[in-house]
């Protein structure tokens, strides 16, 4: 099957997965984000992960409204340490820097300013200060961490 290409995770595979999949398979990637089973859900947001580690133009289709904002609301209302954790290696490689791009810089500021106007900082801090999973909290700092870089 095609998502096994994610576990290879370069760019390439991650472009095979969305040239074969297409719009079917973003849509469910949505539709399983929305699931009831939490392991279901805590997988989807890895391939998003993964799909995140890719170019811009793969963290662009991360950054939709439909795949981030839907897992921003996940870590602000699960009490989950896997499903938080899995959100927030999401946000980590939403904000690594893209060494294959011309203009990482132009790349990087969008997505950083996205994160910023959806106040995902401020929502990190506000689950670090509850947080009682030590786990959760290292993943937390770096998240913190790599979002003040």
């Amino acid at each position: 099957m095609i998502y096994r290409n994610l576990l290879s995770n370069t760019e390439l595979d991650i472009q095979t997965v969305i040239a074969e999949g297409g719009a079917a398979f973003l849509e469910k990637i949505e539709k399983t984000l929305a699931s009831k089973h939490e392991s279901l859900v805590v997988h989807t947001l890895y391939v998003l992960s993964s799909i995140a580690s890719g170019s811009q133009k793969h963290k662009k289709i991360v950054l939709e409204d439909r795949f981030f904002g839907e897992a921003i609301k996940l870590i602000k209302s699960s009490e989950s340490s896997q499903i938080r954790i899995a959100v927030l290696n999401l946000i980590l490689n939403l904000v690594f820097k893209d060494s294959s791009s011309n203009n990482v810089d132009e790349g990087e500021s969008k997505v950083r300013k996205h994160i910023t106007d959806m106040s995902v900082q401020h929502i990190l801090v506000q689950i670090r200060e509850t947080e009682r999973n030590p786990e959760v909290k290292g993943y937390l700092d770096r998240a913190l961490k790599k979002l003040m870089d």
